[in-house]
Order: C-alpha cells, then structure tokens, then sequence
C-alpha cells in the first residue's frame, strides 16, 4: 500500500504513529510502519478496502517493525 509522501511528514515524534503495514498486522504475521497520525483514517480505509479478501497467519510476527517506535527523523515519519 503506497503512501504519498505527505503522509509521512513530521515536525516532531507526536506527528507520528505506528500502523499495519498491508493486510495483517504484528499479532498476525505482519508488519508495522510509521505515518503521520492525520493520514492514519485514509490508511485504515485502504488497508480495510484493498484486505478484503486477505487471511492472515494466527502468529505473533517476529519482524523488527512490530518492536519499533515512530519517529520523526529528518521530517519523516520512521521507526526505529
């Protein structure tokens, strides 16, 4: 699911926060990125529209992006 670039602007780390990265999210077999929290309506409708169809794993994800926390470095919205 691509992001225009805007929706990963930031000023500051409260700009920030940490959602699903595709279809299934940390606690079933996924991943996790940082976007700015103004974009996170339109993500969540994208995700629900374009997962419809999708299955997850029932498996904890072990990928570094579900530890991560959002940040905002160099005016970007990153998980370190």
């Amino acid at each position: 699911c691509p992001l225009n670039r805007e929706d990963r602007t930031c000023t500051t780390d409260a700009d920030c926060i940490k959602v699903q990265d595709g279809c299934c999210n940390c606690n079933n077999g996924g991943k996790a990125r940082a976007i700015n929290k103004g974009a996170e309506k339109a993500w969540t409708e994208k995700i629900v529209a374009d997962c419809k169809a999708t299955g997850c794993l029932t498996v904890i994800s072990d990928d570094p992006s579900c530890k991560a926390i959002s940040r905002c470095i160099d005016k970007q919205c990153t998980l370190e």
